[in-house]
């Protein structure tokens, strides 16, 4: 494996186990969606300026619709009711919203830390 496959592959590992974008092993999150403000470990400051996020919000509707369209798509071809799709839809996202916004914002930190690291 080359040094750039090894090095991605770092990084994905310290993603889902939600890591900090610059040590890779500070912890991210103190709570279920409470985030530290710096990480603990490197002292990275986290949210950079007033709407920081907002991308976040872009990640968080791309893995929405990830999560999602599969079910719905399953639900389909077995041609279940469109209450169904739609109950079955709400209780998912329900369910997963927390790792749903933790990962939207881990996923956004990791991108806007490889474009423009600190």
């Amino acid at each position: 494996m080359s040094a750039d496959a090894a090095s991605l592959v770092t990084r994905l590992v310290a993603l889902l186990r939600q890591r900090c974008p610059r040590c890779l092993t500070g912890k991210t999150f103190s709570g279920w969606i409470t985030m530290y403000a710096v990480c603990p470990n490197c002292g990275l400051t986290f949210e950079r300026e007033e709407g920081y996020w907002l991308g976040a919000l872009y990640v968080n509707y791309a893995l929405g619709l990830a999560v999602l369209l599969p079910v719905i798509g399953l639900l389909l071809f077995y041609d279940v009711s469109e209450w169904t799709v739609f109950t079955v839809s709400a209780i998912e996202l329900v369910v997963l919203s927390p790792w749903i916004v933790r990962y939207s914002r881990l996923v956004w930190m990791y991108v806007d830390h490889a474009f423009s690291p600190r």
